[in-house]
């Protein structure tokens, strides 16, 4: 019977990606802003897949990485991690680069959205309650 494999990631904040790399999970991102990085979006950040030798795959692939992916793909190698979690609330760590979020302005579908919820959630809390 084979043994389970067990991989470590990096666990850090979004913080320490630029906006261009941070909007990539939204309607308006990119996802060519991380070249041919392997990175998936999640609810509250992303994944990102370490290689082996980050600096040798950029460059044996003639990638198109960000520096930024790049460095963090090195350090994380640097401690064993086969991924980096980009987590919004997630830690920041000495040693990498950090960016101030941008506040972004709602459109106007993202702003009807956010009435319709309080709508929802105003005649939750005033509808008589049936008693079992």
């Amino acid at each position: 019977m084979s043994r389970p494999v067990v991989r470590r990631f990096l666990d850090l904040s979004t913080v320490h990606l630029p906006n261009t790399l941070r909007r990539f999970g939204t309607r308006d991102g990119d996802p060519l802003a991380w070249g041919g990085a392997v990175v998936v979006a999640t609810d509250y950040g992303f994944l990102l897949w370490v290689p082996d030798e980050p600096l040798v795959s950029a460059q044996a692939e003639e990638q198109d990485l960000p520096d930024v992916v790049l460095k963090i793909q090195l350090f994380a190698r640097r401690h064993g991690c086969d991924y980096v979690l980009f987590d919004a609330d997630g830690p920041t760590c000495d040693g990498l680069d950090t960016w101030e979020e941008a506040a972004e302005p709602l459109s106007a579908a993202e702003i009807a959205e956010e009435k319709n919820i309080l709508r929802g959630e105003e005649e939750m809390q005033n509808s008589p309650r049936r008693r079992s």
